[in-house]
């Protein structure tokens, strides 16, 4: 309501519109548009904002699986319920960007942090100052998962990858351009990796385009790994045998 007034909108305009349902009256000072969703409502209600996996759900932000968990003033402080020290810079029901990757880093698995932050790296959707602010409110453990972030990545399984790849010291380079192609990851001498995400065959067009790029990589001599999104979380431990396997016959001369 505060911010309606700021902007000009008298309390009976506004009034008005809540008669006629075409904004909705969530409780005392506020009101939001009828396409909210259920996560917002319930965070307003118990006079708290959306941060953490349920924050970025809302805002579009990479996650994997989403909780509710809010920021509020009250003191009843629980696994899903974070206590606000000070009333945070906020994105309609949300904490803002700087509080949200706080509770995410330190929430969530480390490869979804990296894919959070990898995703808003690349949209250059926080400041240099706003990183720093994240960095020093955070463990040293979260700090180095935050500082490994790149806008290279163009998805949440790149960065995932890339994690797994980091973890086990697998040196890799990644969007590489080959040709008129540019591939995923190229890891050792010759061993180009390539991800697909869970909505891979979809698309005839894009299936048969995929295919052409890789017989094309492997005519002009490269070793050619395709991996899917099940497989990099469901599969890893198999998948990372067989990228061990490949770059230990690059290494013995044998491709």
């Amino acid at each position: 309501m505060r911010d309606l007034k700021r902007f000009g909108i008298d309390r009976g305009t506004i009034w008005t519109e809540i008669r006629a349902h075409r904004i909705l009256r969530l409780r005392k000072g506020w009101v939001s548009l009828p396409t909210i969703s259920p996560s917002e409502i319930r965070a307003v209600e118990a006079h708290g904002l959306l941060t953490c996996s349920a924050a970025a759900r809302v805002l579009s932000y990479p996650v994997e699986n989403a909780h509710f968990h809010i920021r509020s003033r009250r003191d009843e402080v629980n696994e899903f319920r974070t206590t606000r020290r000070k009333t945070p810079a906020r994105i309609g029901a949300c904490v803002g960007l700087v509080e949200m990757v706080i509770d995410y880093s330190t929430c969530q698995k480390a490869e979804w942090t990296l894919a959070l932050v990898d995703h808003l790296e690349r949209v250059r959707a926080l400041t240099a100052s706003d990183w720093v602010s994240v960095e020093n409110a955070i463990p040293e453990a979260q700090r180095r998962i935050v500082r490994m972030r790149s806008g290279v990545p163009e998805s949440t399984l790149e960065s995932v990858v890339r994690f797994q790849l980091t973890q086990s010291k697998i040196h890799h380079t990644m969007q590489v351009p080959i040709g008129r192609y540019r591939v995923d990851f190229v890891l050792g001498r010759g061993l180009v990796l390539e991800t697909h995400g869970a909505e891979f065959h979809s698309e005839r067009a894009d299936w048969e385009r995929d295919r052409r790029k890789v017989a094309w990589l492997r005519a002009d001599g490269w070793d050619v790994l395709e991996i899917s999104y099940s497989q990099v979380f469901e599969e890893w431990d198999s998948v990372l045998r067989t990228i061990r396997t490949a770059l230990s016959r690059q290494r013995n001369g044998r491709i």
